[in-house]
């Protein structure tokens, strides 16, 4: 007996779990993760942006994005500084070295054929 399998459209999450994986193999070159690649992209459009801020846009809570933004720091690609008005905010920054990765990210993506679902499934969606 054989198991026929429909095609059925993807799913919003089955959609965006192909897309990670799409640019986790994008970003492999780089060394980079696509969370740490998100962190710089946002920095770069939002100099020196708080902690709570990035967590808010990338969807997660301070202390998981902390843990992030500790490994982007200890690569040199970021530096945190905290504000003279209130010692508890902790403000980003790109470094020279974060820069750079950021337009060989932009670029790397950029030159990717990305994987977008048909439209009949976006229509539906």
């Amino acid at each position: 007996m054989s198991v026929v399998q429909r095609h059925r459209k993807p799913s919003v999450l089955e959609a965006a779990l192909r897309l990670q994986g799409f640019f986790r193999r994008r970003l492999l070159p780089l060394r980079i993760s696509p969370m740490q690649a998100a962190i710089l992209l946002h920095l770069d459009r939002h100099p020196r942006c708080t902690l709570v801020d990035l967590a808010s846009a990338l969807y997660l809570n301070p202390v998981s994005m902390g843990v992030n933004v500790l490994v982007v720091i200890r690569r040199g690609w970021a530096s945190k500084t905290r504000t003279s008005e209130n010692q508890r905010i902790v403000q980003l920054e790109l470094m020279a070295a974060g820069k750079v990765l950021v337009k060989r990210v932009k670029q790397s993506i950029r030159s990717a054929k990305v994987p977008l679902p048909s439209r009949e499934w976006r229509k539906a969606a």
